[in-house]
């Protein structure tokens, strides 16, 4: 991960667009364990979710299926039909 769970947090509390440019919130499993080790409580794979969701609504009108951008993973990829689709 390129940034770790604590400063995508803080990145988003200073308001850093720098945030979307990093490849963290899409590696984010959602094991819950970066939960259970937050000393306050947050739920960071939620977070990375809605990372996630502003990313792809942002570039929803370049996301077409057959050519999907590279950069993307295969579970950004599925996130953004299953969620983003009409259908």
């Amino acid at each position: 991960m390129d940034l770790m769970p604590h400063l995508v947090v803080r990145y988003l509390q200073l308001g850093l667009e720098q945030v979307f440019d990093a490849k963290s919130y899409w590696l984010c499993a959602t094991c819950f364990s970066c939960e259970t080790q937050c000393p306050r409580g947050l739920d960071v794979s939620k977070v990375c979710e809605a990372l996630r969701t502003i990313k792809l609504r942002n570039d929803l009108r370049d996301l077409k299926i057959e050519k999907p951008p590279p950069e993307m993973p295969q579970q950004g990829l599925v996130s953004a039909f299953r969620k983003l689709s009409p259908y």
